[in-house]
């Protein structure tokens, strides 16, 4: 239901984790220092992380009816989450063999997977709210 708030706050979270394909995540510098790899190819395993976080999360959002379920759903998003961002993190510093890294500098698509996190918790509190609400309503009949 796209009224309701922390569906837009999903929506903006699943949004984020797919920018992760088009945004720079690190810049590799390696020897000869002249040499230098961007970080928009990603490994195949954070690939399919993104996508599958992103699912999930829009999966969560049309289950409106079923708060509770919606809640483990976004429990489980954030721990996606959680292992997406320390995959790509620590991810950055494997690169192949043949090329010898000097240092790893990250850029501003590894901070995606935290702005996630934060609509994540605050869709969470919304669906508290909702459940509140449910409840002092019940009382009320």
């Amino acid at each position: 239901m796209i009224q309701r708030i922390q569906s837009i706050y999903l929506l903006l979270a699943a949004i984020c984790m797919l920018l992760m394909f088009a945004a720079p995540i690190e810049t590799l510098q390696a020897v000869p220092t002249s040499l230098e790899v961007k970080g928009y190819n990603l490994q195949w395993y954070i690939q399919a992380l993104i996508v599958f976080t992103a699912a999930i999360l829009v999966l969560t959002i049309f289950q409106f009816k079923n708060r509770n379920l919606q809640k483990r759903f976004c429990f489980g998003a954030l721990i996606l989450v959680g292992i997406t961002f320390l995959a790509a993190f620590f991810g950055a510093a494997a690169s192949p063999a043949t090329i010898k890294v000097i240092a790893v500098v990250y850029k501003w698509g590894l901070s995606l997977p935290l702005i996630s996190i934060v609509f994540i918790f605050l869709a969470l509190s919304g669906i508290s709210k909702d459940e509140k609400l449910i409840r002092s309503a019940d009382r009320l009949r």
